[in-house]
């Protein structure tokens, strides 16, 4: 993800719904939700929290759908934020 207004508002709500840290740097160098997901997962287990990857995935499209009007029908792992969905 870049960083831009969109992109900020998107890692917040990844932090606020999954109570963890990405750091700009990590932020910066996710380009898909499977980037998110794989992270938030591997967050979770290492604070011994771990989380189904289902369930983690489902809360991504839902999140991701919500802070960008993208209908969840239309997000797979591989959707890009920039490429896809028009993310700065």
């Amino acid at each position: 993800m870049s960083v831009g207004l969109d992109s900020v508002e998107l890692v917040l709500a990844f932090e606020d719904e999954f109570e963890i840290r990405i750091p700009d740097e990590v932020a910066a160098g996710m380009r898909s939700i499977r980037d998110v997901v794989d992270f938030v997962a591997t967050q979770l287990a290492a604070q011994g929290r771990p989380r189904d990857r289902d369930l983690v995935l489902a809360m991504v499209y839902v999140i991701t759908a919500d802070q960008t009007g993208v209908q969840l029908d239309r997000l797979t792992e591989d959707t890009q934020f920039v490429a896809d969905l028009g993310i700065d």
